[in-house]
């Protein structure tokens, strides 16, 4: 009301561009009250700007409302983790099923990766990485690979059972993640070699590594993860 009365007393006012809102409390959830309070809400403001003449585009669905709540599509949506071809929630794929019965053909569309700059072979009880965090049990073949927590991959990953992709094996992360590398477990993959693709999310042969799977050692929600990879990292488009 109050931005409608200041808009009213402007000379030459006579449009309001957009209203919007975002929903807080959508994604992590299965019971939706709150958002449909919101959505309420909204509505009234939006019919309150329209009785005064200020008629607009209107939107409020994020990626998890556009599929959960039909409702707050509007004119507009503001897809965001969805076009990674990712669910924003457990959640929220839940409450689409249980409401649709029928699964979105979401694929994730990226993938990050690196590879092998580094090998060295490494007998057994020798210390790998700052702080002397790990040991090797068995002689150990290592692999440095050039990527860390500079470019966005988190640090609070180390030590987790953490792990990267090399020819479809799960190679372990050994010791902590460094600012601009890391360094893991090359022994079990065959004839390893530098410059051999590393997949840091993504697939290998038949070994696929996500988003969420990263997120979860790294204590944080693949929103945070991937929003945080280095802007300076290369980019390919691939068709």
């Amino acid at each position: 009301k109050v931005v409608v009365k200041i808009a009213n007393s402007k000379p030459g006012f006579s449009r309001v561009q957009a209203l919007a809102t975002h929903f807080a409390n959508v994604e992590d959830v299965t019971d939706h009250q709150y958002a449909e309070l919101q959505l309420k809400r909204f509505n009234s403001a939006l019919a309150l700007f329209r009785k005064n003449g200020f008629v607009g585009m209107s939107h409020a669905a994020s990626s998890a409302s556009t599929f959960i709540l039909s409702e707050s599509r509007f004119d507009m949506v503001r897809t965001g983790i969805s076009l990674y071809g990712l669910w924003p929630s457990k959640a929220s794929k839940l409450s689409y099923l249980q409401a649709q019965g029928n699964e979105v053909g979401l694929r994730p569309v990226m993938q990050w990766k690196s590879r092998v700059a580094q090998i060295k072979s490494v007998p057994k009880g020798q210390f790998v990485g700052y702080g002397c965090t790990y040991k090797t049990q068995v002689d150990t073949i290592i692999g440095v690979v050039p990527v860390g927590y500079f470019e966005g991959f988190p640090r609070v990953a180390s030590t987790k059972q953490s792990y990267v992709l090399v020819a479809g094996k799960r190679c372990l992360i050994l010791g902590r993640i460094c600012m601009n590398m890391m360094m893991i477990d090359l022994t079990y993959v065959e004839n390893p070699s530098v410059s051999d693709e590393v997949v840091l999310i993504g697939t290998s042969s038949n070994e696929t590594l996500e988003s969420e799977t990263l997120a979860s050692w790294s204590e944080t929600i693949h929103y945070e993860l991937l929003s945080r990879i280095n802007g300076n990292l290369e980019r390919r488009i691939v068709e």
